[in-house]
């Protein structure tokens, strides 16, 4: 069955750069070479409006949905209580009982802060020292697996969760936020780590490619009252295979929006769909010498 959509990925590619070919060698070289030009402008328009734009839209209406809809599937998760329950599963058969009260009191205003406070815990409750490494193991447990791991319960299959980085006191501290606070406040937590750049790359693509759109046919409507170009003393069948020439780079370039919008469609899916996902366009011949090349 993949070997069959695979197919179907190289006929594409060869119908779109063959019919580029056909129509500019048909059209011209001066005609095909102002809208190969038409084209190069209107993509790097197009990325330019969407690296500038994607951002301020994002989080005036796309930001404020997303925290809204994490918030409601957190359906009142507690943390902290989750957390006490998981380290005194873990540490209580050295007698010490962490308390949910105690987590918001360990969590210092960094790393190094909050791992003196658990050692200062345990010694208190159970009379013995632990090492630092004992102390970071316990935060570990406190943040890659409560936090991180929650983040996945809540999050398309598409998005790749990544450990953080709890050495960035910036990181820290939201952190520290996200597991003290309420639901907001981790709603919060997993849209600025684990869901906007994600999402941003998304409104990006989709304002590059309105834009795109947008300016390809004000381009073209422009070039059908460029009527002096088709009297322009150049032999026709130079004219022909030049414009041909310009076709199969126009054939190229337009397989190469194909190929964004078919990446964006195999990271969205989870790589987990019947014809978009990275096993079938490997099984391909041509396509995957452009999709490779994103």
């Amino acid at each position: 069955m993949e070997v069959g959509f695979a197919y179907f990925f190289d006929i594409l590619t060869i119908v779109v750069i063959v019919s580029a070919i056909y129509s500019c060698g048909k059209q011209g070289f001066v005609k095909s070479i102002i809208t190969l030009v038409g084209y190069c402008i209107a993509v790097i328009v197009s990325v330019f409006a969407g690296n500038a734009l994607a951002p301020k839209i994002y989080d005036s209406a796309v930001r404020p949905e997303i925290i809204s809809v994490v918030n409601e599937q957190l359906d009142g998760a507690d943390v902290p209580y989750e957390i006490t329950n998981a380290l005194n599963s873990k540490y209580g058969k050295y007698g010490v009982t962490f308390e949910k009260s105690d987590i918001v009191n360990i969590l210092g205003k960094n790393k190094e802060e909050s791992a003196q406070n658990i050692i200062d815990f345990v010694y208190d409750k159970a009379g013995f020292t632990i090492t630092v490494e004992d102390a970071d193991g316990i935060i570990g447990s406190i943040f890659d697996e409560k936090v991180s791991d929650n983040a996945r319960e809540y999050l398309p299959a598409g998005i790749t969760v990544n450990l953080i980085s709890f050495d960035d006191e910036e990181a820290w501290n939201d952190a520290v936020t996200a597991i003290t606070g309420g639901t907001e406040e981790l709603a919060g937590f997993i849209e600025k780590y684990f869901v906007r750049d994600y999402a941003v790359s998304i409104v990006r693509f989709v304002i590059s490619i309105l834009t795109f759109v947008i300016l390809t046919v004000i381009m073209n409507i422009a070039l059908r009252f460029v009527t002096i170009i088709d009297k322009l003393p150049i032999i026709n069948a130079v004219n022909a295979f030049l414009g041909g020439v310009l076709g199969a780079v126009q054939g190229v370039i337009i397989m190469y929006i194909i190929v964004l919008s078919t990446h964006l469609i195999v990271t969205i899916g989870g790589d987990s769909m019947l014809v978009f996902n990275t096993e079938t366009i490997g099984m391909t011949y041509i396509f995957k010498l452009l999709y490779n090349l994103v």
